[in-house]
């Protein structure tokens, strides 16, 4: 279920296995010519939060002080583009950040980011205790309404989690967007690589289980629970 970089007792693939890859919907680039730019001051503990839709690219670069994007800490000069996707850079302290392109942005003082790095504090406590009782780890379950944070949760958690040395396995229940496979599917994966990125359907061994819906469009029905008991049975069996 999980591994820690530095120690014995671990979970994980023979080395070699898994080949990184480039990141397709949010990787670092160049800066390009994506249209005018700006240059946008973030105070500590506040967010930008961005739309960018498909036909879009949208470079962020930080200029100075210390931010993230979904956990995930950005580096000075190196800019990250973004497209088809809703982001929020959150600032851990004050920063500048250069926006090249034009989206919808805004700034957000009521950040949730603290709830949700306490939240890592305490599970990180528990993959300590269950490693040293050599025992699996705790099981996280992200619930809620449509368009509520449940993703966005989800990859803050496997960022923070990967910070500490561990490698987190992250399954998407969810069967009209799933991060991990297509459309009507469910999927499990370890993660070793920050999230976003395009290689959890690549990864061989990680990619565990997949059963397709019958109906997407009506929800879930007592064929989903037999899908999530199958791909449930098939993680023990990888473990």
């Amino acid at each position: 279920y999980q591994r820690r970089v530095h120690g014995e007792y671990c979970y994980s693939q023979k080395k070699g296995e898994i080949q990184p890859q480039q990141h397709k919907f949010i990787v670092p680039k160049p800066m390009e010519d994506n249209g005018p730019s700006k240059n946008i001051h973030l105070k500590g503990n506040t967010e930008l939060r961005l739309e960018v839709d498909t036909l879009t690219k949208v470079s962020i670069s930080l200029i100075a002080g210390k931010a993230e994007l979904f956990g995930r800490e950005i580096t000075v000069d190196q800019p990250v583009v973004v497209t088809n996707a809703s982001v929020a850079i959150y600032a851990i302290k004050d920063s500048e950040i250069r926006m090249a392109g034009d989206a919808p942005y805004y700034i957000c003082s009521e950040s949730k980011m603290m709830t949700y790095q306490n939240a890592a504090y305490i599970i990180n406590q528990m993959r300590v205790k269950a490693l040293q009782e050599k025992r699996i780890g705790p099981r996280i379950l992200a619930t809620g309404s449509r368009n509520s944070g449940k993703t966005t949760l989800s990859k803050l958690l496997c960022n923070y989690a990967l910070k500490l040395g561990w490698t987190p396995l992250l399954a998407d229940l969810d069967v009209s967007d799933n991060m991990i496979a297509p459309p009507g599917h469910i999927g499990a994966a370890l993660e070793d690589m920050p999230l976003p990125n395009d290689t959890m359907t690549d990864k061989g061994l990680c990619y565990f289980q997949l059963y397709f819906f019958r109906n997407v469009e009506h929800g879930i029905t007592s064929w989903t629970f037999k899908n999530v008991h199958r791909l449930s049975d098939g993680l023990l069996l990888q473990l």
